[in-house]
């Protein structure tokens, strides 16, 4: 496992993205390049047409503000963790210099608001390599510079920094202080990406704090926020967190499941550390479920990525990874192997004064050693010339030495027996104690087990009972034969759902997205749908918008019986057809027309209103009137489809994709339509998550 606050919170940074690669020994030149030792052989390509093309800025304007931007320009782009720090420190030098000569109070704010990012980055870089005391000064004169300014943003930036610092040194206390502070910034902000984050980190403290469920909600709201973003790092964070869970918890398969998502968007986001953390994880969970090999083969991987990037914290925990497997192998030689490296690497994040704590000791024993050494030396010289002096004249002398010593050697080798025998008791006892242990794990599992039995079969009852509310396969052809219905639930049960009607010779059809997936959808679809037939039932309308406002009223008196304000419900696009006239209403869900010769899709707009609580003036439903040419085929949908992530950037398809797709297929029977829309989802989705319910209908009209 990962430290718990390493990866898991996530650090806003004042200009800044992250550290990786290189560094050498042929020096490029200080006058031009400002900082000395530069290795330009050993710098990446990338880095350096950023750093090229950044100092040309920089000799070549006069004006102090593009001059400091162009190195900032460095400082946030460049991924060398041995370069981009050098140039901040640059960057704190010059602009501490200006400040002192500066009376423009304009121009002064500029250069604090300057100062306070470069400052910040600092304290991010020492928090990276471990001094965490160095982060905390930097991270809190970042914040005062930042209040002296009044700049809200950079005042919620280190409100969240500092959080995830006091996390690490497990203050929680402060943690959750400085993180509520930055929530609440973030939503005076609007902020919605930072607002993520904070659940994020919250979630995260929780998580530490051993409330785990706490935990799992504020993940969730994270999840949820990011996944709207569409912001893949984000997804890949919070997706390890919510492994991490599953994983302390031993419930192993589910942290399967979530490291895998998590490591599938560190692949998209590109982010090194983020794929050698994800690795990491996947091999702890392997370890768990006995799969030694495919373990093995996460964690080298994981070490070679962090080895590389000269991250101590990530060295020692693939190391960690490692040993244990190792040790599990019985190959004892690469166990050891790896305990020294993580030793190492533990060592190398204390703080300042631990270290050089450890560095005196160091040295006093090496002294002391070799002190020790000439003393032998010298006395088995005088030793043996003494011998050799009175060799003839001492036997009895000699004689005594030698019982002397094998007295000395059977004294050690009784000790050395009393003492195995008392390791080996200790070692029966932990054997018992570990054997205790892991039965009272096994307890815990089995129960574990058959809770989720019981709730995955609750679950699949609940599915049926779905089922039997949707339309059957017999009587949606009876009523649209040239169709086809393209439905794929996120889970178990869904919040999308289709339903159809009829009146007398008018057919009426709905596609429809209730708030939520999953249980809590599926739990609204029930009463969603439950409106729908009763405004048929009761009202004996068949005018689309008629329908939706009396569904709308039957929903939200539904909920309003609730003591807690409820504002779920459903979007929706629903249609009547009566003979070639077709009728129209939608909550925030629209219509799309393909002609039968037509070469550009005809959007009728949906009414920008949910079927439930509004906060804001409802209005009736508008009701669009179209009439159908034998041929014509309209779709209506949810947003699941066009939502969905995936290609190769793990971007969304998006609604324009989709209407692509739509016209290039539409010389395809409805069937060939419908299999070619499922293989064009599975294709783009690949080995993503499928984010949302997906429900795609299809109908041709031709006369009957």
């Amino acid at each position: 496992m990962t430290n718990p606050f390493r990866i898991k919170i996530t650090f806003l940074l004042c200009g800044l993205c992250a550290s990786l690669f290189c560094f050498g020994q042929s020096y490029a030149d200080e006058e031009y390049y400002l900082i000395d030792s530069l290795d330009l052989d050993q710098v990446s390509p990338r880095d350096r047409a950023i750093i090229d093309s950044s100092l040309q800025v920089y000799h070549n304007t006069l004006e102090d503000t593009i001059a400091l931007g162009a190195i900032e320009n460095i400082v946030d782009n460049c991924w060398d963790s041995r370069i981009w720090p050098r140039y901040n420190n640059f960057l704190i030098q010059e602009l501490r210099q200006k400040l002192a000569i500066n009376f423009n109070e304009k121009i002064e704010d500029k250069l604090i608001y300057f100062l306070a990012g470069v400052v910040s980055n600092k304290g991010y870089y020492y928090d990276e390599s471990g001094r965490f005391i160095d982060a905390l000064r930097y991270y809190h004169e970042g914040l005062r510079l930042y209040e002296s300014i009044d700049n809200k943003q950079g005042i919620s930036t280190s409100f969240n920094n500092l959080g995830v610092l006091y996390s690490i040194i497990n203050d929680t206390s402060n943690a959750l202080k400085y993180h509520k502070n930055s929530l609440e910034a973030k939503k005076e902000l609007k902020d919605i990406e930072g607002i993520a984050m904070s659940y994020n980190n919250i979630g995260a403290i929780y998580e530490n704090a051993g409330q785990v469920f706490v935990a799992l909600e504020y993940y969730q709201s994270s999840l949820e926020l990011r996944e709207s973003l569409g912001d893949p790092r984000g997804m890949a964070m919070t997706y390890d967190n919510i492994g991490d869970i599953y994983f302390s918890e031993e419930v192993f398969g589910k942290a399967k499941t979530y490291y895998e998502k998590g490591y599938q968007y560190w692949v998209a986001s590109e982010i090194e550390i983020g794929i050698s953390t994800g690795l990491n994880n996947l091999a702890n969970v392997h370890v768990e479920m006995g799969n030694y090999d495919q373990a093995k083969s996460y964690a080298l991987e994981s070490f070679a990525i962090a080895e590389k990037m000269n991250f101590p914290m990530d060295i020692a925990n693939s190391a960690k990874t490692l040993i244990n497997i190792y040790d599990k192998e019985k190959d004892y030689l690469n166990a050891f192997k790896y305990a020294r490296i993580f030793i190492e690497s533990e060592n190398q994040i204390k703080n300042d004064e631990n270290a050089r704590m450890a560095l005196k000791k160091s040295m006093e024993y090496e002294y002391q050693k070799e002190t020790l050494k000439d003393s032998l030396e010298f006395e088995k010289e005088r030793a043996i010339t003494g011998l050799k002096i009175q060799e003839k004249e001492n036997q009895t002398f000699v004689l005594i030495i030698g019982l002397v010593l094998s007295l000395i050697i059977l004294v050690i080798g009784i000790r050395s027996f009393i003492q195995k025998k008392k390791d080996n008791q200790k070692i029966n006892e932990q054997r018992i104690r570990v054997e205790e242990q892991k039965e009272k794990i096994e307890l815990q599992h089995k129960k574990l087990e058959e809770t989720h039995n019981e709730i995955s079969a609750s679950i699949s009852y609940a599915k049926r009972i779905q089922n039997a509310i949707l339309p059957s396969k017999e009587d949606f052809k009876r009523d649209f034969p040239n169709s086809f219905v393209f439905y794929r639930p996120k889970d178990i049960v869904a919040g999308d759902f289709y339903w159809m009607n009829k009146v007398g010779d008018v057919k009426i059809l709905a596609c429809a997205d209730c708030t939520g997936h999953g249980v809590p959808g599926a739990m609204v679809s029930v009463v969603c749908n439950n409106g729908l037939n009763r405004s048929i039932r009761e009202k004996n309308l068949t005018s689309p918008g008629e329908i939706l406002d009396e569904t709308r009223n039957i929903v939200i008196s539904e909920f309003e019986k609730s003591s807690d304000d409820v504002y779920d419900g459903m979007d929706i696009a629903l249609v009547s057809i009566k003979g070639n006239k077709l009728s129209y209403a939608g909550a925030n869900n629209p219509i799309w027309i393909l002609r039968k010769d037509g070469d550009e899709i005809e959007e009728i707009k949906a009414d920008k209103q949910p079927i439930a609580q509004f906060e804001f003036n409802k209005k009736p439903f508008t009701t669009h009137q179209v009439e159908l040419n034998d041929g014509d085929t309209f779709y209506i949908f949810s947003d699941g489809f066009a939502d969905q992530f995936g290609g190769k950037k793990g971007k969304k398809f998006k609604s324009h994709n989709f209407m692509k797709l739509l016209l290039s297929i539409k010389n395809l029977s409805m069937n060939e339509q419908r299999d070619f829309i499922k293989d064009t989802f599975e294709k783009w989705k690949g080995d993503i998550e499928q984010v949302d319910d997906v429900c795609v209908i299809g109908v041709r009209y031709f006369k009957a």
